[in-house]
């Protein structure tokens, strides 16, 4: 299975099942490998494929994910079946595990 990472125009087919996606500094990670690094301004990422968890160090839109989601801002997705935690608002489908905001959560 492969999924597909677009960072600001580029896409890059992921082989396999990719355990996490990290969005942090100027650094995209896939399981651990960096795939792109030395981002600057606004980063625009497009992923198609299954998400198993996503950490990033800004705002998260997104759809659903099979893990955790964990955002330096907020957090705008589906459905999470582990736990969402977000420094500013978590606005979400239905979350398996626990939800965590420091100002406000809403429910889809």
């Amino acid at each position: 299975m492969s999924s597909k990472i677009t960072i600001n125009g580029r896409t890059i087919v992921v082989e396999g099942a990719a355990s996490s996606i990290s969005v942090v500094g100027n650094k995209v990670t896939i399981g651990g490998k960096v795939i792109a690094e030395d981002l600057s301004g606004v980063v625009q990422i497009r992923w198609e494929g299954p998400l198993a968890s996503l950490t990033c160090d800004s705002e998260i839109t997104c759809g659903d994910v099979q893990g955790d989601v964990h955002a330096g801002n907020s957090v705008n997705c589906k459905n999470v079946k582990g736990s969402v935690h977000a420094e500013n608002c978590v606005d979400c489908g239905d979350v398996g595990g626990s939800v965590h905001a420091e100002n406000c959560v809403y429910r889809k």
